[in-house]
């Protein structure tokens, strides 16, 4: 038997007041199609679909609910982007078209909500595919604009690529290596106040991981390099 205590299993519930002044309205102003679905908890097998999500869920399609879904919340941008990553999911080109136009009023989200979407998709399976769609809808320059301004940028031999390119071959590399040694049993570990990482379980360090503090992301290479990305 382990002598570490397991932890009580938390279960969290989100409630809210209907939006619309129905559950069928209230489901209608959702972002997507697939997030608005609902049972009647004393009909379970009767489900609630209005807008179609249950059929684009089985297409594998991602669709916006109504032509406002992404301007009442440009987030929504950023989203999308990340569910169809870790869905594979094809955004319907009407669905593509409306982020283009929402990705303009991302300045109006707040950096932390900003920060909070976009970690989501670089912690997600092929972080550098999320970045291209983020930079081709116009949101990166919206999120990094600092990214976008490595485009055409040289750099002296051996280099082949220009700055922008090779941001993104690193961050192919580095996820496929980082889910290398996840696999083999790397875990996360928080930064201590010194701006360490904290050591393993074992006392020793970690050969590779990521860590997090309030407002640096530190990303640990296998050869205990590590690089600070700011937000």
């Amino acid at each position: 038997e382990s002598d570490v205590e397991k932890k009580p299993r938390r279960i969290k519930l989100d409630f809210a007041t209907f939006q619309g002044g129905s559950l069928v309205n209230d489901l209608q102003l959702r972002d997507f199609t697939i997030n608005a679905m609902a049972i009647n908890v004393h009909q379970p097998q009767q489900l609630i679909d209005p807008t179609g999500g249950a059929r684009d869920l089985l297409e594998k399609r991602l669709r916006v609910c109504s032509p406002k879904s992404l301007t009442n919340d440009p987030l929504r941008t950023l989203r999308a982007v990340r569910m169809a990553l870790a869905f594979d999911l094809q955004i319907m080109p009407e669905t593509v078209q409306l982020m283009r136009e929402a990705a303009r009023q991302l300045e109006q989200v707040s950096p932390e909500r900003l920060r909070d979407e976009l970690f989501r998709i670089l912690e997600g399976c092929n972080p550098r595919t999320g970045i291209e769609i983020l930079e081709r809808i116009g949101a990166l320059k919206q999120v990094l604009p600092e990214l976008v301004e490595l485009k055409g940028v040289q750099q002296s031999a051996p280099h082949i690529h220009d700055v922008w390119t090779h941001t993104l071959l690193v961050l192919d590399g580095s996820e496929r290596r980082f889910h290398t040694y996840w696999a083999r049993g790397a875990s996360f570990r928080e930064v201590q106040d010194d701006g360490t990482i904290a050591p393993t379980a074992a006392g020793g360090s970690i050969p590779f991981g990521m860590a997090w503090n309030r407002d640096t992301l530190l990303y640990v290479t296998g050869s205990a390099r590590t690089v600070a990305i700011s937000l």
